[in-house]
């Protein structure tokens, strides 16, 4: 159960890695269900975004936060199978 649910999170901060790559032109489309899965995505990267804003690294156009949060993802999953387990 616990690494289903942390394989659906990181399944959603990779779809919303890719959205951007396929809409191309810089505009999403106007799909309920893109703008849906999108703003699934974009609310776990949240957590890296703070961290590299805390840590002040400007990483200029590229974008760690997907890393940074998937990193983050990794370390508590094995914690909770490491208490669980």
């Amino acid at each position: 159960m616990i690494s289903s649910t942390f394989n659906f999170i990181t399944i959603m901060i990779l779809i919303r890695i890719i959205i951007p790559i396929i809409a191309m032109g810089g505009h999403l489309p106007n799909s309920p269900l893109i703008k849906f899965l999108y703003d699934l995505g974009d609310m776990f990267l949240v957590p890296g975004r703070m961290i590299l804003q805390a840590l002040k690294i400007d990483t200029g156009m590229l974008d760690l936060s997907p890393l940074v949060s998937m990193m983050i993802l990794y370390f508590i999953e094995n914690l909770l199978l490491g208490l669980f387990a």
